[in-house]
């Protein structure tokens, strides 16, 4: 039956890790684990139940309702711990902003960013990276500091990753399109 062949797969996938483990220490990672299937989240659950005394460093990186899908068995008590990363402030997306562009960035494009990005730092970097691609975000004529170009309408912009990713891939060539879709 499909369930014990997944129950096999996992418990071969801990025997495998555990036993690389004790050859030498493991960093193990899932990343948007909030998008990993049930049976995922289950084979990292079982393997940091079973390796407690291994030398695996195991991070799961994710959207809160994935402590919610695994958090159950995975107690401090145990030697778990969660570290929860809140959304940037609009302070923080000002500096973060700065940090990206070099120079105090435009309060316009402050407020539009924290906006539209919920102060999610990856979505602020594909934000930035999108509208200097399309000629929104310019160097000043003295090239000291980034503004918005005349005629910049951030309303406009994708109001989510996946909108950004997809602009993008659109403005490819049909040819690297066909690629990305293969």
């Amino acid at each position: 039956p499909p369930e014990r062949l997944s129950q096999r797969t996992i418990d071969a996938f801990v025997q495998l890790i555990i036993s690389m483990a004790r050859r030498e220490p493991i960093v193990l990672c899932l990343e948007d684990a909030h998008l990993a299937d049930d049976s995922t989240l289950n084979a990292f659950e079982r393997l940091s139940i079973a390796a407690e005394a291994d030398p695996i460093l195991i991070l799961l990186f994710g959207q809160p309702e994935t402590w919610q899908r695994v958090g159950r068995k995975l107690q401090p008590e145990s030697g778990h711990h969660r570290i929860e990363l809140h959304p940037l402030t609009a302070d923080e997306v000002f500096l973060f902003v700065q940090g990206i562009l070099g120079s105090a960035p435009p309060r316009d494009l402050i407020d539009a960013v924290a906006g539209r990005t919920s102060g999610i730092p990856l979505y602020i970097e594909e934000v930035l990276f999108s509208l200097r691609q399309q000629g929104a975000l310019i160097p000043d004529p003295k090239g000291q500091r980034w503004v918005l170009a005349d005629g910049a309408d951030l309303s406009l912009f994708p109001s989510n990753l996946e909108g950004i990713v997809q602009a993008q891939l659109d403005a490819l060539p049909k040819h690297l399109r066909q690629v990305v879709r293969t």
